[in-house]
Formats: C-alpha cells, sequence, structure tokens
C-alpha cells in the first residue's frame, strides 16, 4: 500500500489545494505542488486543474505462468509501491461570459488567447482575463503592465493590416489625427425601373483633401430611357463652387434637359454690363468654351434662376455693382448606366476604368486636383423604391479622437470631434496546435512551450480563434460542488488510509512481543 505520506500527498493535490499554511519541514515541502483550483473559483478567465496519478513501482513475488495440459495457468503475484503525480491536465472548456459595461472588459468566445507584451512587442504572453485598462501613455494595457497587442490604423492610408506584425493598441485620446485624401468610394442600392423619364434621384459623397476639408459631392441620377431603363448621372462638388464679388451663391438644378447637354468640367458665370444702362449680362460658357446662355438682369440684388429658354441650370445669389467678375463651377463627371431585364448593369459610360465614374475636380482650401473613383457597378435597376446610397469611402478628415469603444470582434472604434466613427485598432487573438502544452507563468498569462506550438495570431473568428465579446468578461470555469465534493471525498480516503500506521504499529508490537 501507498506510505502515509504518499497518501497526504495524493488527497491534497486531488483536493486541487485550499490556500493552507503548511509546516516548513521537507515533508511538508513534498505536499506543496498543490493546484489552487478552488482559491482560484473567482479569477476572470482562469482554467480549472486536475492532478492525474500513476503507480510508482511493481515488486514481484510470482511470475505468470500458462496452462500446461495437466495444470491450470496461474497469475502473477505482484505487491504494488507507491504513487507519484503523473501530469496536471489543464481544462480549457469555456467559462460563463458576463457583462459588466466597462469598455475596456473584454472575453473571448471560443478558443484563443489575448496576446500581451512588451513595448516593442518581442516578449509575447498570452492569457485569457481580459480587464484591461488605458495607461497613461494611452494604450490598452493588463493590470500586470503589459501592453495588450494588436493592429493600429496606418496615419498614411487608414487602414488596419491585420497580416502584419502586432503593436501595442494605441488609443491617442484628445490627439488630432492626420487626414487621408479621398480616392475611392463606393454606391450601392436600387434604381426604380417604374420610375418615369426624368425622375432625378440623388445621393451625396463626403470627400476630403489633403488638409482633411471637407467636400461634399452631389451625385444626381436622371431617368433618361425606358426598356431598356437608361439613366445619366453627373457629380457636381457643390462646396467646391468658387463664387465672386457679384456671384455669392449657387445651386446646381439637374433636370432631363440638362441630363442631355451637360459637360464634365469647370462651367464659367461672368458678368458683364448690359446694353441698357443698369442692367447686367450674366453668361455662362461650357468646359468647351461655348457659350451655354445669357440673361440679362437688372443690376441689383437678387436670386436669379439661369436657364438657356428651356432648361433651368443655376439658381445664384447676384450681388449689385461689379461687373467684369467672374465665378466658377465643376462638374466632376458625367456618364450613363442602362439596366437590362434582369435589373443588372448592361453599360456603363464613365472616364475610369470599365466605364466606371472617375470624379475630378479642384480643392479650394489646396488648389491641388482630387481625384475619386466611384464604384457603382452593384447598382440594380430592379421595380422597387429608390435606395441609392454611398456605402464606403476611404477619406478621412482632421478631427480630434475624443473617445472610443471596443465592439465585436475586438475592433477598437474612435469617436472624433466631426461626429466622424473610424476603426482605430483591432485586438489580436492567438490560437495553439497544442493549448493545453502552454506553460503557467502567474499573473493569469501562458508563454509558449516546446509542446504547445507556435502561436497563430490572427483576427476574432478567422481560422479556430473565438470571437471577441466587448464590456464583458470571462469567468473561471471552476466547478465549485464538483471541487468541494472531491475534496470530502479524498479527506475520507486520507484518514481511512492513515489508519494503516495504526495497524502497521499493532502488527509490529504483536509480533516483538512473540519473543519476549
Amino acid at each position: 500500500a501507498p506510505s502515509p505520506l504518499v497518501q497526504v500527498r495524493q488527497c491534497v493535490a486531488r483536493a486541487n489545494s485550499f490556500e493552507v499554511a503548511l509546516p516548513t519541514n521537507d515533508a511538508a515541502r513534498d505536499i506543496a505542488p498543490a493546484i489552487r483550483t478552488i482559491a482560484n473559483s473567482r479569477t476572470n478567465g482562469f482554467k480549472s486543474r486536475r492532478a492525474d496519478f500513476d503507480d510508482l513501482f511493481y515488486q514481484s513475488f510470482r511470475s505468470a505462468a500458462s496452462p500446461n495440459g495437466q495444470y491450470a495457468g496461474q497469475n502473477p503475484i505482484e505487491i504494488g509501491n507507491g504513487v507519484k503525480m503523473k501530469s496536471i491536465a489543464v481544462d480549457l472548456n469555456q467559462g460563463s461570459v458576463m457583462y459588466t459595461g466597462r469598455k475596456t472588459d473584454l472575453a473571448v468566445n471560443g478558443d484563443g488567447f489575448f496576446v500581451v507584451g512588451d513595448v516593442n512587442s518581442n516578449v509575447k504572453k498570452y492569457t485569457r482575463d481580459g480587464s484591461f485598462d488605458l495607461s497613461a501613455d494611452f494604450k490598452l494595457a493588463t493590470t500586470a503592465g503589459d501592453y495588450v497587442q494588436g493592429w493600429n490604423i496606418n496615419r498614411t492610408t487608414g487602414k488596419i493590416n491585420t497580416t502584419g506584425g502586432v503593436e501595442p493598441i494605441r488609443i491617442d485620446l484628445n490627439s488630432v489625427s492626420n487626414p487621408i485624401e479621398t480616392t475611392m468610394a463606393r454606391i450601392q442600392g436600387n434604381l426604380n425601373a417604374t420610375e418615369k423619364v426624368g425622375k432625378v434621384v440623388g445621393t451625396q459623397i463626403p470627400t476630403y483633401d489633403s488638409l482633411g476639408t471637407r467636400i461634399d459631392i452631389e451625385m444626381n441620377f436622371v431617368k433618361t430611357g425606358e426598356m431598356p431603363n437608361k439613366f445619366v448621372y453627373m457629380a457636381t462638388p457643390t462646396d467646391n463652387f468658387i463664387s465672386s464679388p457679384s456671384i455669392d451663391d449657387i445651386t446646381f438644378l439637374p433636370s432631363l434637359g440638362v441630363a442631355g447637354s451637360i459637360q464634365k468640367g469647370q462651367y464659367d458665370i461672368s458678368v458683364a454690363a448690359g446694353a441698357v444702362a443698369g442692367t447686367v449680362d450674366i453668361t455662362v460658357t461650357d468646359p468647351s468654351g461655348a457659350v451655354l446662355l445669357t440673361k440679362n438682369i437688372a443690376d441689383t440684388d437678387q436670386k436669379v434662376v439661369l436657364d438657356d429658354g428651356t432648361n433651368e441650370w443655376f439658381a445664384i445669389e447676384y450681388k449689385a455693382g461689379s461687373v467684369g467678375t467672374t465665378a466658377s463651377f465643376e462638374v466632376a463627371e458625367v456618364g450613363t448606366i442602362e439596366f437590362n431585364s434582369t435589373g443588372k448593369i448592361s453599360t456603363m459610360t464613365g472616364s475610369g476604368v470599365g466605364g466606371l465614374p472617375q470624379l475630378n475636380f479642384t480643392s479650394k482650401a489646396t488648389g491641388a486636383l482630387i481625384s475619386v473613383n466611384v464604384e457603382i457597378d452593384e447598382l440594380t435597376g430592379l421595380a422597387t423604391e429608390n435606395s441609392v446610397q454611398m456605402t464606403e469611402t476611404d477619406g478621412f478628415p482632421a478631427a480630434i479622437l475624443k473617445n472610443y469603444d471596443i465592439g465585436q470582434g475586438g475592433i477598437v472604434n474612435g469617436y472624433y470631434s466631426d461626429g466622424s466613427v473610424q476603426q482605430i485598432a483591432q485586438l489580436a487573438v492567438a490560437t495553439f496546435s497544442n493549448a493545453a502544452g502552454l506553460q503557467a507563468q502567474g499573473q493569469n498569462y501562458f508563454v509558449e512551450s516546446s509542446n504547445s506550438g507556435f502561436a497563430n495570431i490572427t483576427t476574432s473568428v478567422q481560422g479556430n480563434a473565438g470571437q471577441i465579446i466587448g464590456q464583458s468578461l470571462e469567468n473561471s470555469n471552476v466547478d465549485i460542488a464538483k471541487e468541494l465534493t472531491e475534496l470530502m471525498f479524498y479527506q475520507k480516503a486520507y484518514t481511512a488510509n492513515s489508519k494503516t500506521i495504526q495497524v502497521s504499529n499493532e502488527v509490529l508490537n504483536v509480533a516483538i512481543n512473540l519473543i519476549r
């Protein structure tokens, strides 16, 4: 039978250890590898442990013998001696996820670990404990002072590259973001196939120049034909109007007639003295240099609609007393779309690749040309309501980061002073081919071992990685009822086995008394 000391070690290890004061003798140190599962039942993300045992060795008193035709065979007689701890198994099953409402609390639902480490991301550790804080240097950190790793937005491109190396998550509150000049936008939705010819459907595209100045583009679709359905689109940066002392404001008036003759480029609106005293002539010249229209009006402050006799083009605010001046208005793009009988685009004409729209206009703030490729190839022409809208753009203004949250998937959203919201970072998740082989480091940390395999660092829900849940924490997966039940069981087992000491003592006393 195992010795009493071995029984003590087995009992305490299998009970997974309460925090108890132990004597400091050598025998007590043999018991020291107890697993503190019950003590960590309220530790965030803690995974329970189980001690497994092997028998140590056997003393053979008789070997096995096979049947010989005359006598039956015999089993071996072996007396077991000792017990040893074989392993400590880690239970990696999911703990319950508890909502906390704290924006830096995170949990992994499924496989994987948060990646933490030093400021240079050279030393990496892994944890399931997502109770993080924002440090004094505006980086997401653990309570032990390690930085939470992931990917930050590239300030030049405005993109988050999750294929590159990880770095500490940076949330620079009150910092000024670098503006990103718009180069791309996407418009999706439907143009109603049952609309009458001449119907105008519009949407707006916010764009930004290199200084972060916002320039809104009005994108208007005018229905010009039926069976098949045809539309002319025109993009006009109305905020980019260059005024003059006599023309203070302008509004473009899209219509079926205008759609038939509008051109891409700059329209000049000049004011000259009229043939009749007290009047002026307002002349609009199209991008080709041809005169589009001339309108004679009284030289007094007034609102004027400029028309060519058939179609109204612009509504302006006229200011008297400044003849010889010129304002300008840009049309960034003009093109056509035709839908087939299934509501799909059959043909497109535009300045961009494949007939897509390419908007070209000049920023008033910088004087530089801006070019924006607009993807409209997913538009449909079905017999249902109009739903055209911009769904994506890569431009971003200069603004101050005022607040943040960490949403599903570990995406950090930044809230800026201009009301815009942008993804500024994304947390990483690490998975392992043998997570049970990780080496525990204390403070709820693990590190790679020779049997865990290398960390596969990826984003939430990619591959085997679980989903990061915001404003939540994962509880310990310790089953208190089970642990206390086993504790009582092994306590009774130890009490029973300790009787062997008394029995052995009594047997020895009887043997000694035989020769007295």
